[in-house]
């Protein structure tokens, strides 16, 4: 029963007709029971995106921006020399106002920094303490993808950027969710108003 414009299908509706009463049940499924704990799927799952859901709105995961293509033909906005590196942003709605996505606001989300030591991410807080550096789940390394942030503790949920260079001086401050992992010579020569024309996902 999902739409046609769901990236999973899960759900489905189970109904029984007995004399005048029809029960109807709507059940969504239970995709861990078909996967066995720390096996090689579970472990990579667990390094994907997920979406949290409140009862005032849903904070979804990075990738449905992308997968609903509203990056495509939208340009790097900026090119910053920053501290031995190169910072590219990209992205849309960099003038912090609410983007609406199929009639619904796109807001901001909340800063989410992973440490090792940690089950749970630590939200709308930085990283400042040089002690916990070390146990930083994801650094700004060469070719990582972050998220922008629009104030100290938020991010900007359609705004990313994408580092050059390895950068210390960035460390425990932003959300790295992703990496580059070929092409840095066209890092290197992207320019402002250079357009992302095409984006696909490998599996």
């Amino acid at each position: 029963i999902d739409g046609d414009d769901s990236k999973d299908f899960d759900d489905a509706v189970w109904a029984k007709e007995n004399k005048d009463l029809i029960k109807i049940m709507v059940a969504i499924a239970d995709v861990s029971f078909f996967i066995d704990q720390d096996s090689p799927i579970d472990l990579e799952a667990r390094k994907r995106g997920n979406s949290f859901y409140f009862p005032d709105r849903v904070l979804p995961m990075f990738p449905k921006n992308i997968s609903n293509n509203i990056y495509i033909n939208s340009k790097f906005y900026k090119v910053i020399d920053y501290s031995n590196t190169k910072i590219i942003r990209g992205g849309i709605n960099h003038e912090n106002e609410e983007y609406i996505l199929n009639n619904k606001a796109i807001k901001n989300i909340p800063l989410e920094i992973q440490l090792t030591t940690k089950q749970e991410p630590i939200y709308n807080k930085e990283i400042s303490d040089p002690l916990e550096f070390k146990f930083l789940k994801n650094t700004l390394q060469k070719g990582s993808i972050s998220m922008v942030k629009i104030s100290k503790t938020k991010s900007s949920s359609t705004e990313f950027f994408i580092s050059t260079q390895k950068s210390a001086v960035l460390k425990g401050r932003y959300s790295v969710f992703g990496k580059v992992i070929n092409g840095f010579e066209i890092l290197e020569n992207l320019e402002s108003k250079d357009y992302l024309l095409k984006i696909e996902f490998n599996n």
